[in-house]
C-alpha cells in the first residue's frame, strides 16, 4: 500500500458537519501564522545543511577517515537509529513540561553547533563522529515539539483539513484525513493529485484513462465535494502535472507534448470554454492566494 499525500485545506463546512463542532473562520483571518512560516523556513535550511553532509558522508568516512565496511556499518546503524530514539524522549519532555519551544530550539541549536564542530575536527575521526551524532540528536529532539508548535500556532478551525491520494492494489482513491487521527476516509476512486478550490467546495484532479493504443493518458476533472460527482474539463490532452487553482473559476496546469516547449495553460473549471496559454515556456505553476 502506498499513500501519496497532496495537502489541501479542508472544506470547513464539510468538516464541521462531520464532527458536529462549531467554529467560524472569518474572511480576513490569516491563512498561515507567522510561527508556521518561520518554523518552516528554519526547518528547511537546517535540513538542507544536514542533508549536504549526509550526501557525502559515506565517501568522506571511507576514503578520508579510512573507515572499514564494518566500522562504517556500525556508525551508520547508530546514526540512523539515534534520531528515532531521541524523538520519543524529546516528545515526552516537551509534552509533559509544556516546553515545546525550548526543546525544539535546543534541537535546532545542537544541529547548528555541530557544523562548527565538524569544521574544528581537523579530520580526526572521534570529534567528527561525535559532531555527526550530535546533529542526529538535534534532529530527533526538535521534530515532535516543532510539529506541536505548528499545530498550536494554527487556528482550530483550520486544522485537520487535508485530502490525499491512496494507492493500493493498482487503484487510486481520494481520501480525507485528520492530522490528529490515524484513519483515512475514502471518498472516491480514480482520483490522483487533488487540489482544493479557494472556496473549499471542489477538487480538481487528474484521472488515468487508457487510449485506443493501450497508453495511459491523464485527463483533468473537477469533483464537487457536496455531491461527489466529477465533471471532465475541456482540456483533452495528457496533463501529468499537479493542477493549481488560479481562482474559483479557472485552473492552471502544464502540458508537455514532448515536441514543443512546455507552457502553462488555463481552462475553466466548469467544463466549458477552450484551453488557452497562460504562461509561455513554463511548467508546474504554484498560485499564492492572498
Amino acid at each position: 500500500m502506498v499513500v501519496s499525500v497532496y495537502l489541501s485545506r479542508r472544506n470547513e463546512r464539510l468538516r464541521l458537519a462531520e464532527s458536529g463542532a462549531s467554529g467560524v473562520v472569518t474572511r480576513g483571518e490569516r491563512q498561515v501564522s507567522s510561527n508556521v512560516v518561520f518554523l518552516g523556513l528554519t526547518s528547511m535550511f537546517t535540513d538542507i545543511s544536514s542533508e549536504m553532509v549526509t550526501a557525502i558522508l559515506p565517501v568522506y568516512l571511507t576514503f578520508q577517515l579510512r573507515f572499514t565496511p564494518l566500522q562504517f556499518g556500525t556508525f551508520d546503524g547508530l546514526y540512523q537509529s539515534l534520531a528515532a530514539v531521541v524523538l520519543v524522549a524529546g516528545a515526552l519532555v516537551a509534552d509533559s513540561r509544556k516546553r515545546h519551544k525550548e526543546v525544539a530550539g535546543l534541537g535546532y541549536a545542537l544541529s547548528a553547533g555541530c557544523k562548527l564542530g565538524l569544521l574544528a575536527s581537523g579530520g580526526a575521526w572521534l570529534p567528527t563522529v561525535t559532531s555527526l551524532y550530535v546533529d542526529r540528536t538535534g534532529k530527533g529532539m526538535r521534530t515532535a515539539p516543532r510539529d506541536a508548535l505548528i499545530s498550536l500556532s494554527s487556528a482550530p478551525a483550520r486544522l485537520a483539513r487535508s485530502f490525499g491520494t491512496l494507492q493500493t492494489g493498482g487503484h487510486t482513491y481520494l481520501v480525507a484525513g485528520s492530522v490528529g487521527s490515524p484513519r483515512l476516509r475514502v471518498l472516491r476512486e480514480g482520483v490522483e493529485c487533488p487540489s482544493l478550490s479557494p472556496d473549499n467546495t471542489r477538487i480538481v484532479f487528474k484521472r488515468a484513462r487508457l487510449t485506443t493504443v493501450g497508453l495511459v493518458q491523464w485527463r483533468l476533472n473537477v469533483l464537487d465535494l457536496k455531491t461527489l460527482k466529477a465533471r471532465p474539463l475541456a482540456e483533452t490532452r495528457n496533463v501529468d502535472d499537479q493542477v493549481e487553482w488560479l481562482d474559483n473559476d479557472t485552473v492552471l496546469y502544464m502540458v508537455d507534448t514532448g515536441v514543443e516547449p512546455t507552457n502553462v495553460w488555463a481552462v475553466r473549471a466548469d467544463g466549458t470554454g477552450t484551453p488557452r496559454v497562460f504562461i509561455q515556456q513554463a511548467d508546474s505553476p504554484a498560485v499564492v492566494h492572498s
